[in-house]
């Protein structure tokens, strides 16, 4: 029983083997390579920063006066306003904006003329009326059109060709926290007696202006001697 079973065991590796492929036929086939390996991992997209916001300006804290002090170029007309006093009249809470002669503009005037502009307080506010609109009038503003202007003092500022009174501006929008500044290359001229505004009662001057010389009171009529009486007839 035995020999029987390992006859059996040994016809059957002679038929495995006779059946498996002879070295002599040559090489195995190479099998196929296997794929590659897929990733499973999924790539992000990159994540792009968002910008960070400007920071915002820092106020402006200089009024008028200290816009022309900062930016240079108004040096005599400081001085004038320090020496009268009225450098506080530029730092209202008002909106102004300032036709401010340079000080190449001053330096063309005469001595004489320099004396009628700065010489007192008064002549100092008049020059002020004279040189200021009320509100915020930036250039582009200013240079259209040509309908006229009204200062503070109530006098009328012509313009034409983006000149006012035949001012150019020359250092404009200069700014302040209660308004601009725009520098001139000349002094504008005093309002003619028909625009001028009317003289207020107790014989002030219009600001802008210098006072008109008082005029002289009518002289009186003389009395009309009255006709002798005729004599009495017989007398």
């Amino acid at each position: 029983m035995v020999r029987l079973r390992s006859s059996a065991l040994l016809l059957l590796l002679t038929v495995a083997c006779a059946s498996a492929p002879s070295l002599r036929d040559g090489p195995l086939e190479a099998l196929p390579a296997e794929p590659p390996a897929v990733a499973s991992q999924v790539v992000e997209p990159a994540v792009v920063p968002e910008p960070e916001p400007e920071p915002e300006p820092p106020p402006i804290t200089r009024d008028l006066a200290g816009a022309m002090a900062e930016e240079g170029g108004f040096s005599e007309l400081l001085a004038a306003l320090e020496k009268h006093g009225l450098t506080a009249s530029l730092a209202g809470e008002e909106a102004r904006t300032l036709l401010a002669p340079t000080d190449e503009a001053l330096a063309r005037l005469t001595k004489r003329e320099r004396q009628r502009l700065f010489g007192s307080p008064a002549a100092v506010q008049a020059l002020l009326g004279r040189h200021t609109l009320a509100g915020v009038h930036p250039l582009a503003e200013l240079r259209e059109g040509d309908a006229p202007l009204t200062a503070v003092d109530g006098s009328t500022l012509a313009r034409e060709g983006g000149a006012i009174e035949g001012a150019a501006l020359v250092r404009p929008d200069l700014v302040a926290r209660n308004g601009l500044v725009h520098g001139i290359d000349r002094v504008l001229p005093a309002p003619s007696r028909a625009r001028a505004p009317a003289r207020a009662s107790g014989g002030k001057a219009p600001a802008g202006g210098e006072a008109a010389p008082a005029p002289k009171p009518a002289p009186a009529p003389k009395p009309v001697p009255e006709p002798a009486p005729e004599p009495a007839p017989g007398g």
